[in-house]
């Protein structure tokens, strides 16, 4: 695995950060309408010099109100040979709808979830969303919140070859029309029935990538129910070995993320081989697959 920092620089800022750091990463240039520069990618390896180097050199400007970066995101990428290797993948959705069920209607049974986070919450009725926010081209999406969905040929095809774990949850159109509420049923919620996989002491789980030992504001979003694993997933998910029932699509025992405004913590969803073969057969879009590993088998 090779793990990289992408730092996302406004212009302006860009030019304090030292030439040598600048120089033993990679750069990117992105640009407004009108052709000016609007933001700039530095990608280092996590484990560089430079890269500790910018962390730090961050840490200090921000101690004095300001920072050098706006953004730090980890990339990880595999070798095929991981890929091939791994038994369980752990999803990540690349296709994002600008919506929530909740916001755009949704009722949840009263006194489901957890009364501190919001976790589990159980709809009434299937999920309503915006029709208009659904991507024409994909089969998978997921709304911000995070709410996790699949068109309706996936289901089809789930059933069809006999894959076991996802409940799916019906879809409706957020507008009241019955018309509308027919088509939006092409799309569901995806529910994992088996919410028992462990995550490893050994899988970095906190708050920001760039935080320093001491920072620990992150834990005040912390679930007193201990329904949390932490605020983001920070390194390669490892999973408890034999805690993984054999579903081809389950949850973890745990969330991550916080419960702010309407954004919630969510549970981290995995799947089998089989679904990740299924997913390439198919040429299914709207997903990456991250290979993950039981503890003891090595990073």
């Amino acid at each position: 695995m090779r793990q990289t920092i992408e730092f996302k620089v406004n212009p302006d800022k860009f030019k304090l950060i030292p030439d040598d750091i600048q120089r033993s990463g990679t750069v990117k240039v992105l640009h407004d309408g009108l052709g000016r520069p609007s933001v700039i990618r530095l990608t280092l390896e996590i484990h560089s010099v430079e890269c500790t180097r910018l962390i730090e050199l961050n840490r200090a400007s921000r101690d004095e109100g300001g920072h050098l970066y706006v953004t730090a995101v980890t990339k990880r990428m595999y070798t095929p040979t991981e890929h091939a290797n791994a038994k369980l993948f752990l999803l990540h959705f690349t296709q994002w709808i600008d919506a929530s069920a909740e916001y755009s209607g949704t009722t949840y049974a009263t006194g489901s979830g957890c009364s501190f986070c919001g976790l589990d919450r159980e709809p009434i009725d299937g999920l309503r969303l915006p029709l208009s926010k659904f991507p024409k081209r994909r089969q998978f999406a997921s709304t911000w919140v995070p709410e996790p969905l699949a068109r309706e040929d996936v289901v089809h095809g789930c059933l069809n070859e006999g894959l076991v774990g996802p409940r799916w949850l019906t879809v409706v159109s957020s507008r009241k029309r019955a018309s509308s509420q027919r088509q939006a049923m092409n799309w569901f919620g995806i529910y994992p029935a088996n919410k028992s996989l462990k995550l490893s002491d050994a899988t970095r789980l906190g708050g920001y990538i760039d935080d320093a030992p001491e920072d620990t504001n992150w834990k005040s979003s912390m679930c007193p129910a201990g329904h949390w694993y932490g605020l983001n997933l920070l390194g390669r998910p490892i999973v408890v070995s034999g805690s993984y029932c054999g579903d081809d699509i389950v949850m973890t025992e745990k969330s991550v993320g916080a419960r702010q405004g309407l954004l919630t913590p969510y549970r981290l969803i995995f799947v089998s081989r089989r679904f990740y073969e299924m997913y390439a057969k198919m040429k299914w879009t709207g997903l990456e697959f991250e290979p993950a590993i039981e503890d003891g088998d090595g990073d």
